[in-house]
């Protein structure tokens, strides 16, 4: 359901049913108090959720981020109305041997449940990934071969969230110099996501000594091989 007048769709308190239509995982952001800003995954999964279940109507009205999803070409998330959203879950049912919508939408909410729990050890910005086309499988295969610790301080300084709420500069700075040993993706993923200049030039610096040090030692290897 395409939305071209988003003050008369939210004119009036009600449910909001979203589909993730990416094939992708999708975060976003609502303000759902004063300075307070918490994220929403929507997983990679075109079951539909209740969004108004987890997230205030308020919160979801006033999200630009979640408009930005809805508008994007192609878009990344889709609007259902609730007739749209029991028939989703009435087919879910037929298909799985189930006798009810009702237990259609737990066993969705069970895997759901599933893959967040598994996501959020690990929290990446896919939608980014998304936007350079990068498949799901590569944004797997790249989330696996990042440090969980950088992926989580990249995703405290996503360019959605608000600066009230934004990990600092020299707070991200100091736990990276705690994790210490970062590999070269880990740097890389770092100078693209570190939100900082401070940051991405830090990046920039240990990729090029890494890079220059990789060389290197493959140039004494070959010396002693040829010996």
């Amino acid at each position: 359901m395409a939305v071209t007048n988003y003050t008369e769709f939210f004119k009036s308190e009600r449910d909001i049913y979203v589909q993730n239509i990416s094939n992708c995982q999708v975060s976003v952001m609502f303000e759902v108090g004063p300075g307070h800003t918490e994220s929403h995954l929507f997983v990679n999964s075109p079951d539909p959720v209740n969004l108004t279940q987890r997230v205030p109507f308020q919160a979801v009205k006033s999200s630009m981020d979640f408009r930005k999803m809805l508008n994007r070409q192609p878009p990344a998330l889709k609007l259902l109305d609730e007739e749209q959203y029991k028939a989703y879950y009435q087919k879910s049912a037929e298909k799985r041997g189930l006798e009810t919508v009702e237990e259609a939408i737990e066993a969705a909410e069970k895997q759901r449940a599933e893959v967040q729990n598994h996501v959020l050890d690990k929290p990446v910005d896919l939608l980014k990934e998304a936007d350079n086309k990068v498949t799901q499988e590569e944004v797997q295969q790249e989330e696996d071969a990042i440090s969980p610790r950088v992926l989580n301080l990249c995703l405290q300084v996503h360019p959605s969230l608000t600066e009230q709420v934004r990990l600092s500069a020299q707070s991200f700075l100091t736990e990276l110099d705690a994790i210490g040993n970062l590999t070269l993706a880990d740097w890389e993923y770092i100078q693209g996501h570190g939100f900082y200049k401070s940051v991405k030039n830090l990046a920039k610096k240990n990729i090029a000594e890494l890079i220059s040090s990789e060389s290197e030692e493959a140039s004494e290897t070959k010396k002693k091989t040829k010996k």
